[in-house]
């Protein structure tokens, strides 16, 4: 018997997804394209940016 499990995200922007193991959650986890993580990746940082 094989259980499914859903995983829903803490930020709205991404989607949730079912999984059956945890290989299978850390492997879609890891595919997760949120508004959040898109906005911080086109950020570009410089030393003159951090104080």
């Amino acid at each position: 018997m094989t259980i499914t499990l859903f995983a829903q995200p803490y930020d709205i922007s991404a989607n949730g997804f079912y999984f059956t193991s945890t290989e299978d959650y850390e492997a879609k986890v890891r595919t997760l394209k949120t508004t959040t993580a898109i906005q911080l990746k086109s950020l570009k940082f410089s030393s003159s940016t951090v104080k």
